[in-house]
């Protein structure tokens, strides 16, 4: 078994000097499929925690823009993508932007369950003392035909 001996670590001494959690705070855990984890242990410790809103979300530009439409809905304003721009694979229809949980075989009730998921973040965020944020990777993907940054690829090929 290879691992490290003692001299080979380095130990840091901190302190944390924040705030601290509670469980009146509200949480919005975003990102990998970390937060998701975290977000289902601090539920079942009876945090207050909302996860995931519009499903996993690996990249810090995709991440950005999950929390910019949020903002956005938060304003009472218009999410800034096209939500219009769905792709049907085998029967289902996909979202670059969106985790695949939100893709569905009827396109309105697809959009409908994004509009709806991008509203509860919206919420989320509102209502949120602590926002988490986990990245999966620092790589971004992008549409070749646009240029547009893509969250989630939906095994297209």
């Amino acid at each position: 078994m290879m691992g490290f001996a003692p001299e080979e670590r380095l130990l840091l001494k901190w302190t944390y000097r924040g705030e601290r959690i509670g469980h009146a705070d509200s949480l919005l855990l975003m990102g990998s499929c970390f937060s998701e984890r975290m977000g289902s242990q601090l539920q079942r410790h009876l945090f207050e925690v909302s996860w995931q809103p519009t499903g996993t979300i690996f990249d810090p530009v995709s991440l950005h823009d999950h929390l910019q439409a949020y903002w956005c809905r938060a304003q009472g304003q218009e999410i800034p993508w096209n939500l219009h721009d769905w792709q049907l694979l085998d029967g289902v229809w996909h979202h670059w932007n969106l985790h695949s949980k939100l893709s569905h075989p009827n396109l309105e009730q697809a959009k409908e369950q994004a509009v709806h998921a991008i509203d509860a973040g919206a919420q989320a965020l509102q209502k949120a003392h602590t926002l988490v944020l986990t990245l999966g990777t620092a790589y971004v993907y992008f549409l070749r035909s646009s240029g547009e940054p893509v969250a989630n690829c939906h095994r297209f090929p």
